[in-house]
């Protein structure tokens, strides 16, 4: 079947966090601080499709011309394994970085050494599994995951008010391992919006994009997939909780001068925590929501979105999967 007009791929970028590509400045003369912020990523260079090392790395480049500070990026092969990732990060802290930043899985035990070892520098480590919450880490390491299925209820909510066919596309690889939680939040926002409309979603689900062309689809959400193998990059999306104002609002931190206290790394955002472990910390969908195109939002979208936050922190919204799909 023939597409009617372009399809509009709904993403999440690396599927943990929805994050804004920062627009290109120019930087403005600023005076140099003794202050270095770096990021070790595994893999993911910062030109790549990976949205939040992408943003980690525009954040440190506003940092620098704000602030004035210096920043490094060490983009380590990917599944280099744990020896290298050490490496990277004496490394860094050798060569003076006052805040390190790293991102997934594979660099949170390293990072979890480093910060050990060196008690005066500063870690955050975003994209962390659940689990992360069960470590004892230390206190000058801050471990932060995405709340998923929050971001996938706001996709489906979202895709569900896009569409013009009442039909939605989700498009997911055959093992999709974390991103199970990204599918069933949009499968819980399609069923959202069906019940506060008059309109009837369905949900098309296939591994392959091909498939769901062939369903006359004009929005599809991918969860899982690296974003450049999507051949159609007219993506429509939104942001939540940026990993990038976190890390300049703790270089803001390092920055003032004494006897002021240090903030928190997460102070200012909505956070939920869900382990008594203060330094591993949830980020769910809050204030920070906002439209990347805001001509492309329906109308009242974000005073529904506001509402879905208030439902959930409220625990008011449960993450089944019941919703009309094929």
């Amino acid at each position: 079947m023939i597409l009617r007009g372009a399809v509009k791929l709904l993403g999440l970028g690396l599927l943990f966090a929805l994050t804004a590509c920062s627009s290109v400045v120019t930087e403005p003369k600023v005076t140099p601080v003794e202050y270095k912020a770096c990021l070790i990523t595994s893999g993911d260079t910062r030109t790549d499709e990976s949205s939040l090392n992408r943003n980690i790395y525009a954040s440190l480049t506003e940092s620098r011309a704000r602030f004035g500070v210096a920043i490094d990026v060490v983009e380590s092969p990917r599944n280099a394994g744990p020896a290298r990732y050490s490496a990277e990060l004496k490394s860094a802290m050798r060569s003076g970085c006052k805040l390190v930043v790293t991102s997934g899985d594979s660099l949170l035990q390293p990072a979890i050494d480093a910060a050990t070892a060196h008690a005066a520098t500063n870690f955050m480590t975003f994209d962390v599994a659940d689990s992360a919450a069960a470590l004892k880490l230390p206190t000058n390491l801050t471990a932060f995951n995405f709340a998923l299925d929050q971001s996938g209820l706001a996709a489906g909510y979202l895709a569900a008010a896009k569409t013009t066919r009442d039909k939605v596309g989700l498009l997911y690889p055959a093992e999709v391992g974390r991103a199970r939680n990204v599918v069933t939040g949009f499968l819980k926002g399609v069923t959202i919006y069906n019940g506060s409309s008059s309109k009837r979603v369905t949900i098309y689900k296939s591994t392959s994009i091909g498939n769901l062309q062939a369903e006359d689809v004009d929005v599809i959400f991918y969860a899982g997939l690296d974003r450049g193998l999507v051949a159609n990059k007219d993506i429509w999306g939104f942001v939540k909780v940026s990993a990038g104002q976190l890390i300049q609002q703790q270089i803001q931190a390092d920055l003032a001068p004494s006897p002021t206290p240090s903030a928190s790394p997460s102070e200012g955002l909505s956070t939920s925590d869900v382990d008594l472990n203060p330094r591993f910390v949830t980020l769910g969908l809050d204030g920070s929501f906002v439209g990347v195109q805001a001509a492309d939002l329906p109308n009242a979208a974000d005073a529904s979105i506001a509402e879905l936050i208030n439902q959930l922190n409220l625990g008011e919204i449960s993450f089944d999967t019941a919703t009309t799909q094929k």
